[in-house]
């Protein structure tokens, strides 16, 4: 399996690019349009449905998230009957403490540390299928302790690992009390990746699009219905 582009900010393009080959995996959870209330009962994800699709980290035991983040991500995650139009629930989910959530970035041992000492509690990840890619798009929600924990880890927002073809670009209007998007080149494809803080809440939304394809406006619906629950949340 090839290894993904996978970007600091969200594991979003670590699904599109791996889910496809990674389809087969054995411990894969089926579309089931509920997501889960409690972690798989299996390692922390599938190999494309976290931040680390790598076969190291597979070998991960399993977790139980903190009541905190599955509180909060209940909350945030899409529920059936709310993706927009064309947009579907794909095959993976997971929840992702800290060890899992750092590869991808230029210094794994560096954002784990200040991931710990800013008080992240652990995330979700999701595939979404939509009509715009075979792979599909990814969200992710990541809970902190605190909102001030929150903002100091964006206030210095670790970049992707050396040899990742991005370039930072900007939103066409504000996102949450703070935002940070790339765009992101590999394979012939280009990808968007947008992160954003709502409170002690990170949220991030990402897609790899076909040649000539690319189209930030195509996750925006994606983007407006998490903003809109994670501003709704009780944090």
């Amino acid at each position: 399996m090839r290894r993904p582009i996978i970007t600091a900010l969200a594991a979003c393009v670590a699904v599109a690019l791996g889910c496809a080959a990674c389809s087969g995996a054995n411990n894969a959870k089926p579309s089931n349009a509920t997501g889960p209330t409690a972690p798989p009962a299996q390692t922390p994800g599938p190999p494309a449905a976290r931040r680390s699709p790598t076969p190291e980290a597979a070998l991960l035991p399993p977790q139980l998230p903190p009541k905190a983040v599955t509180d909060i991500t209940e909350q945030v995650r899409p529920k059936p009957g709310e993706l927009p139009p064309g947009f579907d629930f794909g095959q993976f989910e997971a929840y992702q403490p800290n060890q899992v959530a750092i590869t991808g970035f230029d210094d794994p041992a560096a954002v784990l540390q200040r991931m710990n000492e800013t008080g992240r509690l652990g995330g979700y990840l999701r595939q979404i299928t939509t009509p715009d890619s075979a792979g599909g798009a990814a969200i992710t929600i990541d809970v902190w302790k605190d909102a001030a924990g929150a903002k100091q880890y964006f206030d210095q927002y670790p970049r992707p690992a050396a040899g990742t073809q991005y370039q930072e670009i900007t939103l066409p209007q504000p996102l949450g009390e703070q935002s940070f998007a790339i765009q992101v080149t590999a394979n012939g494809q280009t990808g968007y990746s947008i992160s954003w803080r709502r409170g002690r809440i990170i949220l991030g939304v990402g897609e790899f699009f076909p040649p000539g394809k690319a189209s930030l406006d195509a996750l925006q619906p994606l983007i407006d219905l998490l903003d809109r629950k994670a501003q709704a949340a009780q944090q």
